[in-house]
């Protein structure tokens, strides 16, 4: 009977030493949650402010690409463009190229990203006016006047 106690008892303090692990495991994760968005929350706020960020490009021809160019912003970060209203002109972008079918307006932002200094800046949406190409029509004289 004595071995059944010693047992018993070794089991109970297996138990208990198990349920502190998981007790102090936990308390760990929450330590590390906690310093993570504690240290994300200082990060955010000792980021330095990007100088004003531009779109230089405002105005093209329809059917025409238009490289956008930016001026401003500051540090490293990766520029982008948007379209944040395709207007009349209905305005696309791939990468930094505006492509426009007609001939309007559309509204256009730029975005520096954040790096190691300074915070993600964006730009004023920036109205871009896309000209009407103009129409050519060949004209060819007839080969040979009849009668003639």
């Amino acid at each position: 009977m004595a071995q059944a106690v010693v047992v018993q008892a070794v089991v109970v303090q297996a138990v208990v030493a198990q349920a502190a692990v998981a007790q102090a495991a936990a308390q760990a994760a929450a330590q590390a949650a906690a310093a993570q968005r504690y240290w994300w929350q200082w990060r955010r706020t000792t980021l330095k402010t990007q100088a004003t960020l531009t779109l230089t490009s405002t105005s093209g021809t329809q059917n025409t690409p238009l490289t956008l160019t930016s001026s401003g912003g500051s540090g490293t970060g990766a520029v982008t463009y948007v379209v944040t209203d395709a207007g009349g002109a209905q305005c696309t972008i791939t990468g930094s190229i505006l492509n426009a079918p007609n001939a309007g307006t559309c509204t256009v932002t730029v975005t520096k990203a954040a790096d190691g200094t300074y915070a993600v800046a964006s730009s004023d949406p920036t109205t871009v006016t896309m000209a009407l190409a103009p129409i050519i029509i060949p004209v060819n004289p007839p080969q040979s006047v009849p009668g003639a």
